[in-house]
C-alpha cells in the first residue's frame, strides 16, 4: 500500500490500495475514482448530494476498507461492501438504496447471463454428443465399399449408378446398363 495524495482531497493523504481483484480473478491497478463514481452516480440518481460529497464518501470507504484489513489486494465485492457500508451510516438514505438496489440488479444479470452461457454450453455439447452418435454408426476403417456396378466407393452418393436405395451402409448400386 501507498501513501497517496488525492487530487480530489489534496490537503490529505489517504492509504491507497495499489491493485484490486475483479470478480474474474484478474487482478488490475486500483481506480479509487471509480469509487467516486459510483457513489456520485447514485447521489445523481436520488439528486441527495453532489460530486464534492461524493469524493469525501469515496474518502471514507478507504478509510474503512483499510480498517477491514482487506489485505494488500482486495476483492471488488468488499469494496462494493464497504460502500454500501459507508452510504447506509450517512445520512442519505436514499442513496443508499439506490446503490444498494443497483448492485443487486447487476448481480442478478451477471447470474443470468451466467447461466446463459452455461446452458448454450450444455446446448452445444448435446448437438456435439448427438453427432458424436450419429458418427457412431460409421466404419472404423476408411477403406472404400465396392457397389454392384464393381467400383470401390467410400459413400453411397460418390456413386454415379445410386439408385438411392440406402440406409446407412446398406445401399446398392446397379450395375451400368
Amino acid at each position: 500500500m501507498k501513501q497517496v495524495e488525492t487530487t480530489f482531497f489534496p490537503e490529505e493523504e489517504i492509504e491507497m490500495f495499489e491493485h484490486i481483484k475483479k470478480r474474474d480473478g484478474k487482478i488490475v491497478n486500483f481506480d479509487p475514482l471509480k469509487i467516486t463514481a459510483a457513489i456520485a452516480k447514485a447521489a445523481k440518481a436520488t439528486g441527495e448530494f453532489k460530486l464534492e460529497e461524493a469524493r469525501a464518501l469515496s474518502s471514507k470507504v478507504l478509510d474503512l476498507a483499510h480498517s477491514l484489513s482487506f489485505g494488500p489486494v482486495p476483492e471488488v465485492e468488499g469494496i462494493q461492501d464497504a460502500v454500501e457500508r459507508v452510504l447506509i451510516e450517512s445520512p442519505y438514505h436514499q442513496t443508499a438504496k439506490a446503490y444498494i438496489l443497483y448492485r443487486e440488479h447487476h448481480a442478478q444479470i451477471r447470474d443470468m447471463l451466467a447461466k446463459a452461457n452455461v446452458q448454450l454450453v450444455e446446448n452445444y455439447i448435446e448437438k456435439l454428443d448427438w453427432k458424436v452418435r450419429e458418427n457412431s454408426n460409421m466404419p472404423k476403417n476408411p477403406h472404400p465399399r465396392r457397389c454392384q456396378s464393381g467400383r470401390a466407393q467410400t459413400f453411397p452418393s460418390a456413386c454415379k449408378y445410386r439408385a438411392g436405395l440406402h440406409s446407412g451402409f446398406l445401399w446398392q448400386c446397379p450395375a451400368p446398363a
